[in-house]
Protein backbone atom coordinates (compact mmCIF):
# COMPACT_ATOMS: atom_id res chain seq x y z
CA UNK A 1 0.00 0.00 0.00
CA UNK A 2 1.30 3.34 -1.02
CA UNK A 3 0.73 5.14 2.03
CA UNK A 4 1.69 3.27 4.94
CA UNK A 5 4.15 0.33 3.01
CA UNK A 6 3.13 -3.49 2.00
CA UNK A 7 5.32 -4.13 5.05
CA UNK A 8 3.23 -2.19 7.86
CA UNK A 9 0.09 -3.29 6.11
CA UNK A 10 0.78 -6.92 5.93
CA UNK A 11 1.95 -6.59 9.83
CA UNK A 12 -1.16 -3.97 11.14
CA UNK A 13 -4.09 -5.32 8.86
CA UNK A 14 -6.77 -4.32 11.23
CA UNK A 15 -4.99 -0.63 11.77
CA UNK A 16 -4.94 -0.22 8.00
CA UNK A 17 -8.56 -1.24 7.50
CA UNK A 18 -9.47 1.20 9.70
CA UNK A 19 -7.05 4.02 8.38
CA UNK A 20 -8.66 3.07 4.87
CA UNK A 21 -12.23 3.41 5.87
CA UNK A 22 -11.73 6.71 7.26
CA UNK A 23 -10.18 7.85 3.92
CA UNK A 24 -12.18 10.60 2.37
CA UNK A 25 -11.70 11.64 -1.76
CA UNK A 26 -10.41 14.47 -2.60
CA UNK A 27 -9.61 16.89 -5.82
CA UNK A 28 -5.74 16.03 -6.39
CA UNK A 29 -5.79 19.39 -8.30
CA UNK A 30 -5.87 21.53 -5.33
CA UNK A 31 -2.26 20.78 -5.22
CA UNK A 32 -1.85 23.10 -8.28
CA UNK A 33 -3.59 25.74 -6.62
CA UNK A 34 -1.86 28.82 -5.96
CA UNK A 35 -1.20 29.41 -1.93
CA UNK A 36 -2.79 32.53 -0.93
CA UNK A 37 -1.30 32.59 2.33
CA UNK A 38 1.69 32.19 3.81
CA UNK A 39 3.02 28.50 4.30
CA UNK A 40 4.02 27.29 7.67
CA UNK A 41 7.67 26.49 6.66
CA UNK A 42 8.10 30.66 6.14
CA UNK A 43 7.19 31.73 9.65
CA UNK A 44 10.53 31.84 11.17
CA UNK A 45 9.11 31.53 14.46
CA UNK A 46 8.16 27.68 14.01
CA UNK A 47 10.63 25.37 14.80
CA UNK A 48 10.87 22.75 12.11
CA UNK A 49 12.27 19.16 10.92
CA UNK A 50 12.05 17.89 7.24
CA UNK A 51 11.93 13.92 7.64
CA UNK A 52 13.46 12.26 4.31
CA UNK A 53 11.47 8.92 4.24
CA UNK A 54 13.01 7.04 1.43
CA UNK A 55 10.21 4.43 1.48
CA UNK A 56 7.73 6.74 0.13
CA UNK A 57 6.64 5.72 -2.63
CA UNK A 58 3.49 8.12 -2.84
CA UNK A 59 5.88 11.82 -2.60
CA UNK A 60 9.59 9.76 -3.84
CA UNK A 61 12.55 10.77 -2.31
CA UNK A 62 14.04 12.67 -4.92
CA UNK A 63 10.62 15.19 -5.13
CA UNK A 64 11.18 15.58 -1.29
CA UNK A 65 14.50 16.53 -1.68
CA UNK A 66 13.45 19.04 -4.45
CA UNK A 67 11.18 20.27 -1.69
CA UNK A 68 14.42 20.97 1.01
CA UNK A 69 16.05 22.97 -1.74
CA UNK A 70 13.06 25.19 -2.85
CA UNK A 71 12.84 25.91 1.04
CA UNK A 72 16.39 26.33 2.11
CA UNK A 73 16.61 28.63 -1.15
CA UNK A 74 13.90 30.68 0.50
CA UNK A 75 15.91 31.18 3.62
CA UNK A 76 14.15 28.64 5.56
CA UNK A 77 16.55 27.38 8.65
CA UNK A 78 15.69 23.48 9.55
CA UNK A 79 17.55 19.99 9.99
CA UNK A 80 16.70 17.27 7.82
CA UNK A 81 16.58 14.01 9.26
CA UNK A 82 16.72 11.06 7.08
CA UNK A 83 14.65 7.56 7.51
CA UNK A 84 13.70 4.92 5.64
CA UNK A 85 9.79 5.37 6.34
CA UNK A 86 6.98 5.44 4.22
CA UNK A 87 4.69 8.12 3.53
CA UNK A 88 2.75 8.51 6.33
CA UNK A 89 5.21 8.05 9.57
CA UNK A 90 2.57 9.30 11.93
CA UNK A 91 1.43 5.74 11.66
CA UNK A 92 3.75 3.56 11.17
CA UNK A 93 6.37 5.04 13.08
CA UNK A 94 4.57 7.50 15.56
CA UNK A 95 6.86 6.96 18.58
CA UNK A 96 9.65 7.56 16.74
CA UNK A 97 8.58 10.50 14.97
CA UNK A 98 7.69 11.64 17.93
CA UNK A 99 10.81 11.66 19.69
CA UNK A 100 12.43 13.39 16.80
CA UNK A 101 10.02 16.17 17.40
CA UNK A 102 10.44 16.73 21.28
CA UNK A 103 14.36 16.57 20.23
CA UNK A 104 14.50 19.44 18.14
CA UNK A 105 12.25 21.52 20.32
CA UNK A 106 14.75 20.27 23.35
CA UNK A 107 17.79 21.65 21.49
CA UNK A 108 16.58 25.27 21.48
CA UNK A 109 15.03 25.18 24.96
CA UNK A 110 18.43 23.62 26.26
CA UNK A 111 20.38 26.65 24.79
CA UNK A 112 18.03 29.26 25.96
CA UNK A 113 18.01 28.32 29.51
CA UNK A 114 22.08 28.53 29.13
CA UNK A 115 21.42 31.70 27.26
CA UNK A 116 19.31 33.13 30.14
CA UNK A 117 22.23 32.46 32.60
CA UNK A 118 25.00 34.00 30.57
CA UNK A 119 22.27 37.46 30.03
CA UNK A 120 21.41 37.44 33.71
CA UNK A 121 24.13 36.30 35.25
CA UNK A 122 22.72 34.10 37.79
CA UNK A 123 20.78 30.86 37.75
CA UNK A 124 18.87 31.78 40.90
CA UNK A 125 18.10 35.95 41.71
CA UNK A 126 20.86 37.12 44.14
CA UNK A 127 18.15 38.25 46.38
CA UNK A 128 17.78 35.31 47.80
CA UNK A 129 19.60 34.01 50.27
CA UNK A 130 21.44 30.81 49.25
CA UNK A 131 23.91 31.32 52.52
CA UNK A 132 20.59 30.46 54.23
CA UNK A 133 21.14 26.40 53.96
CA UNK A 134 17.51 25.62 55.40
CA UNK A 135 16.08 26.79 52.05
CA UNK A 136 13.36 24.76 50.37
CA UNK A 137 13.21 25.54 46.23
CA UNK A 138 10.24 24.11 44.30
CA UNK A 139 10.44 23.77 40.32
CA UNK A 140 6.63 24.26 39.21
CA UNK A 141 6.81 22.29 35.56
CA UNK A 142 9.91 20.65 36.35
CA UNK A 143 8.59 17.59 34.47
CA UNK A 144 7.26 18.63 31.27
CA UNK A 145 10.14 21.63 31.05
CA UNK A 146 11.00 22.47 27.39
CA UNK A 147 7.16 20.65 26.08
CA UNK A 148 5.24 22.25 28.15
CA UNK A 149 3.74 23.34 25.23
CA UNK A 150 3.41 20.48 23.16
CA UNK A 151 2.28 18.50 25.46
CA UNK A 152 0.04 20.95 26.52
CA UNK A 153 -1.61 21.16 23.08
CA UNK A 154 -0.83 17.59 21.81
CA UNK A 155 -1.16 14.91 24.29
CA UNK A 156 -0.99 12.44 22.08
CA UNK A 157 2.48 13.08 21.80
CA UNK A 158 2.34 12.22 25.25
CA UNK A 159 1.73 8.40 24.63
CA UNK A 160 4.18 7.92 21.38
CA UNK A 161 7.03 9.87 22.89
CA UNK A 162 9.81 7.83 24.63
CA UNK A 163 9.80 10.05 27.70
CA UNK A 164 12.60 8.75 29.00
CA UNK A 165 15.21 9.23 25.88
CA UNK A 166 14.71 13.30 27.35
CA UNK A 167 14.81 13.21 31.30
CA UNK A 168 17.84 15.54 31.42
CA UNK A 169 17.12 18.42 29.10
CA UNK A 170 13.01 18.30 30.79
CA UNK A 171 14.64 19.17 33.92
CA UNK A 172 17.60 21.22 33.62
CA UNK A 173 16.89 24.57 35.41
CA UNK A 174 16.65 22.36 38.65
CA UNK A 175 19.17 19.72 38.40
CA UNK A 176 21.93 22.58 37.31
CA UNK A 177 21.05 24.80 40.11
CA UNK A 178 21.06 21.78 42.94
CA UNK A 179 24.67 21.16 41.61
CA UNK A 180 25.33 24.48 42.35
CA UNK A 181 24.06 24.56 46.09
CA UNK A 182 24.58 23.45 49.33
CA UNK A 183 23.59 19.86 49.62
CA UNK A 184 21.48 20.97 52.71
CA UNK A 185 19.17 22.84 50.30
CA UNK A 186 15.88 21.20 49.74
CA UNK A 187 14.62 20.94 45.93
CA UNK A 188 10.83 19.60 45.02
CA UNK A 189 9.72 19.27 41.48
CA UNK A 190 6.37 19.92 40.71
CA UNK A 191 3.91 18.78 37.76
CA UNK A 192 1.33 16.56 36.53
CA UNK A 193 3.14 14.08 35.11
CA UNK A 194 6.79 12.80 35.78
CA UNK A 195 7.05 9.97 32.77
CA UNK A 196 10.12 12.07 31.70
CA UNK A 197 12.12 12.02 34.77
CA UNK A 198 14.35 9.14 35.60
CA UNK A 199 13.68 6.79 38.61
CA UNK A 200 13.73 8.26 42.00
CA UNK A 201 16.65 6.52 43.10
CA UNK A 202 18.60 8.61 40.56
CA UNK A 203 17.94 11.44 41.53
CA UNK A 204 20.28 13.56 44.34
CA UNK A 205 19.06 12.41 47.99
CA UNK A 206 17.84 16.28 48.37
CA UNK A 207 15.20 16.09 45.56
CA UNK A 208 11.61 14.95 45.91
CA UNK A 209 8.72 14.86 43.28
CA UNK A 210 4.98 15.99 43.98
CA UNK A 211 2.42 15.21 41.61
CA UNK A 212 0.16 18.04 41.31
CA UNK A 213 -1.83 20.20 38.57
CA UNK A 214 -1.47 23.59 38.44
CA UNK A 215 -5.28 23.74 37.48
CA UNK A 216 -6.29 21.84 40.82
CA UNK A 217 -7.10 23.07 44.19
CA UNK A 218 -3.31 23.71 46.08
CA UNK A 219 -2.57 20.29 48.33
CA UNK A 220 -2.21 21.81 52.02
CA UNK A 221 1.14 20.09 52.27
CA UNK A 222 2.41 22.17 49.79
CA UNK A 223 0.81 25.61 51.16
CA UNK A 224 3.99 27.98 52.92
CA UNK A 225 5.85 25.50 52.20
CA UNK A 226 8.60 27.08 49.90
CA UNK A 227 10.96 29.94 50.52
CA UNK A 228 11.43 29.78 46.13
CA UNK A 229 9.21 29.24 43.24
CA UNK A 230 10.63 28.82 39.85
CA UNK A 231 8.22 28.88 37.01
CA UNK A 232 8.92 28.86 33.32
CA UNK A 233 7.14 29.08 29.83
CA UNK A 234 4.07 28.67 31.34
CA UNK A 235 2.65 31.47 29.13
CA UNK A 236 2.02 28.85 26.86
CA UNK A 237 0.15 26.26 29.57
CA UNK A 238 -2.64 28.71 30.67
CA UNK A 239 -3.85 30.27 28.05
CA UNK A 240 -6.99 32.33 27.68
CA UNK A 241 -9.72 30.79 30.33
CA UNK A 242 -6.74 28.75 31.79
CA UNK A 243 -5.96 31.78 34.36
CA UNK A 244 -9.54 31.19 35.99
CA UNK A 245 -9.47 27.80 37.20
CA UNK A 246 -5.39 28.37 38.22
CA UNK A 247 -3.83 27.81 41.26
CA UNK A 248 -1.43 30.13 43.59
CA UNK A 249 1.16 28.50 46.69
Amino acid sequence: MMLVGNTYTADHPEEVGEYIAALQRYNGMAMYDRISSKPAWKDEGIKMVYVVGSQDSTVPEPIQRSMVEVMRKEGAVFEVVETEWTHCPNITAAKELANILINAISKDINLQHYLWCEIFGYHLHPSFAVENRDLTIADVGTGTGYVAAVMHNAPHLHECADMHTFPQSRRIWLLDLVARLPATIQFQGLDVSFAAMAPKSMLPSNVTLHQWNVKDPVPAVLIDRYDVLHIRHFMFVLRGGSFSGASTI
